[in-house]
């Protein structure tokens, strides 16, 4: 855990066509959601390529020349990164996720995509309804990879001036997603790993379950049986690659793309990482951790740099005694991003 640092609570509001980069007055999108993303300090971009458009939002503060981006991928979940509601008559509006953006320098940009489907204001008593066919026909590794690198070069080409860093930190699924995109884009200086699994996710699933044995709460004969059925679960997702379970926000497509290994793909990188892993996370083991440090020193590689976050869940919160949650996540963005800084 980062020592001496003061602990801030994090406040959760919750055929090849020409590439064309347009802002938001190019979608079908009124003044109305304009205002709530504007109140936010962000705006949309949007990319049209290969019969697809890549949503996007950028937050750039002050006046200041921009030169640096620091780009965030999240995790999997199909959630926008706007909403609205009425609460008693009044409107409530909430940017999704951490307030990352209000701590970068005034020469950078912050950026985050919009998963597919999801991209957009949304009206809060809307998100209960059943996942967009268009998330579930898109997501998979390989499309949040292909939307991550176009942002880059256009970002770098259009908003940026030259020489500046280029960051990208990923979260969760975010991790998998930051890892093969550092084997595509060269123009990313500094990577960010948080929370996420070295391992595919079936791998994190069985791992679980011998956990489980371990703190007496499944038997070591019950605990075999569940990753017995886990790998014959596995073996249909691959023999059905286009299947979608009826209610899932999984394909069989998306589980097939998550099935390679980030660790190998990071083996290949030469940029300087930053890895962010949590002792108490409860949806990446944080012994499936050991395995990225591990190969780096056998390969004789240097340029991974180990962060532990001690009592820590998977958004990097801390329970109290009392029940309360306090919030690391803040105090870690901030020593990566002056990480950074120590790398130039």
């Amino acid at each position: 855990m980062i020592k001496n640092l003061k602990l801030i609570p994090i406040l959760l509001i919750s055929g090849i066509l020409p590439l064309l980069l347009l802002p938001c007055t190019t979608f079908a999108q009124d003044k109305f959601q304009d205002s709530i993303i504007q109140k936010f300090g962000y705006r949309q971009y949007q990319i049209n390529k290969q019969n697809d458009t890549i949503y996007f939002y950028v937050n750039q503060r002050g006046s200041t020349p921009k030169k640096h981006m620091v780009l965030y991928l999240g995790g999997s979940d199909p959630q926008p990164l706007f909403s609205y509601e009425y609460v008693n008559g009044q409107l409530k509006s909430y940017v999704w996720g951490h307030k990352d953006y209000l701590n970068v320098p005034e020469d950078y940009i912050y950026v985050v995509i919009a998963k597919p489907g999801m991209e957009g204001v949304w009206n809060e008593k809307d998100l209960s309804e059943n996942t967009p066919a268009k998330y579930l026909n898109k997501n998979s590794l390989d499309y949040r990879v292909w939307q991550a690198d176009n942002v880059i070069n256009y970002c770098r080409k259009k908003l940026l001036a030259p020489g500046g860093k280029t960051i990208v930190y990923g979260h969760s699924e975010g991790f998998n997603v930051v890892s093969k995109l550092l084997t595509v884009n060269k123009k990313i200086t500094h990577a960010g790993l948080w929370a996420g699994s070295a391992m595919p996710d079936y791998f994190d699933f069985m791992m679980f379950r011998r956990k489980s044995v371990t703190k007496g709460e499944l038997s070591d004969s019950a605990a075999t049986r569940e990753i017995d059925a886990l790998l014959i679960d596995y073996q249909n997702i691959f023999a059905n690659p286009t299947y979608h379970k009826p209610g899932s926000i999984y394909t069989n497509k998306r589980w097939i793309s998550y099935a390679e290994s980030p660790v190998n793909h990071l083996v290949k990188v030469k940029i300087p990482l930053y890895m962010l892993a949590s002792t108490m996370d409860d949806n990446a083991p944080y012994e499936n951790s050991f395995i990225v440090p591990l190969e780096f020193i056998r390969l004789g590689k240097t340029n991974l740099t180990l962060r532990t976050c001690i009592g820590c869940d998977h958004s990097l919160n801390i329970k109290t005694e009392a029940g309360d949650k306090l919030s690391y996540w803040n105090d870690y963005f901030k020593d990566f991003l002056n990480w950074t800084d120590t790398l130039k």
